[in-house]
């Protein structure tokens, strides 16, 4: 959140912290962003780039969740643990290509839905 990268030095000093992770959604709409789509992401990579530098800071690895091109973008921009599917989207993802084939073996057009 927005109060988050207000407190990062003292977020970034309890003990025991070896990581961190961001919400990029979340912190977008903490700063008054749409959760996904900005066309202007240069509020968002401030506060993303003020996380990083105080990670490196403090010895703490970056994370955060960015999937596609957007995964390169995230490690350019110095976050180093990024994960790029959730275990929801990975799941979806599978199912709709078991689906997707179930419906080509019986010759039927694609199904719009899981189920």
């Amino acid at each position: 959140t927005r109060e988050a990268v207000e407190h990062l030095d003292d977020i970034l000093t309890v003990p025991g912290i070896d990581a961190i992770y961001v919400g990029p959604a979340d912190l977008s709409i903490s700063l008054g962003l749409e959760p996904s789509g900005n066309p202007d992401e240069s509020v968002l990579d401030e506060a993303l780039a003020t996380i990083v530098e105080g990670c490196r800071r403090h010895g703490i690895t970056p994370g955060i969740h960015a999937s596609g091109a957007l995964a390169a973008k995230r490690r350019e921009q110095g976050f180093r643990m990024i994960t790029v599917a959730s275990d929801a989207l990975a799941m979806r993802a599978g199912f709709a290509a078991e689906l997707a084939a179930a419906d080509a073996a019986a010759g039927e057009p694609k199904s719009s839905e899981l189920y």
